[in-house]
């Protein structure tokens, strides 16, 4: 509200690289309580992809989708479908997902950090993460009284580099996908413009194996993450 209502910060959206902008969201009960899974998992779905988090206490679900694709009732009824009995009874609730980033988190003396500077799908479970970096470049060019602007922009371009460094690895999923069984995957892995990077990225892979320096981009996802991804 106060940095794009008041102060008239723009917002880049990312819909032309990433479709999903709904999801629905449910708790369940542990199927068996003494055999609780180690691991997180994202599946597939047929607009979209669903999570799996097991909790000591309950697993925590859902499912990310687009909804020029699937309207809230279709996803409801499709994901029920996936869960299966030990859904009964549940009722997820709709999400709307604005993806995008606000273009300059740091304006006067407003600062947005979390879910108020952007928003990139979870794919990759990253909000976390991005709140950590920015309190900690945060501490690191937070001003005196001068207020030297360039720190105020380098805070902005390191979140700028952050926010496109995941926002391309996601696109990555969905582009390099090979499933064509719906219009949605499709559409996901076809259809959509890619992000200049990261297309020159595919560009040179299509010739020569992934290299440290070129997959790195300094901040999460490293030369391995890639590889898996690619593969």
């Amino acid at each position: 509200m106060i940095l794009q209502q008041t102060l008239g910060v723009g917002f880049e959206t990312y819909d032309k690289y990433l479709l999903n902008d709904r999801a629905l969201a449910v708790q369940l009960p542990h199927q068996d309580p003494q055999k609780l899974e180690p691991v997180t998992t994202s599946t597939a779905l047929g607009a979209g992809w669903s999570w799996n988090v097991p909790l000591y206490s309950r697993v925590g679900t859902g499912y990310v989708f687009s909804s020029a694709f699937r309207s809230d009732d279709e996803a409801i009824d499709e994901f029920l479908t996936y869960l299966g009995p030990r859904a009964e009874g549940a009722q997820p609730r709709a999400i709307p997902m604005r993806v995008g980033r606000t273009e300059r988190v740091w304006e006067k003396n407003c600062i947005a950090i979390g879910l108020s500077s952007g928003f990139i799908e979870p794919l990759e479970s990253t909000a976390i993460f991005m709140i950590d970096m920015a309190l900690q470049w945060l501490t690191s060019y937070f001003p005196d009284k001068s207020f030297n602007p360039a720190l105020q922009k380098r805070f902005n371009d390191r979140m700028r580099d952050l926010n496109y460094e995941i926002r391309d690895f996601i696109a990555l999923h969905y582009r390099t996908s090979n499933r064509d069984d719906t219009p949605y995957w499709r559409a996901a892995s076809n259809e959509l413009a890619v992000p200049e990077a990261l297309q020159e990225d595919l560009d040179i892979l299509k010739h020569v194996l992934p290299r440290v320096e070129e997959m790195e981009r300094g901040h999460l996802f490293g030369l391995l993450t890639y590889l898996i991804v690619l593969f």
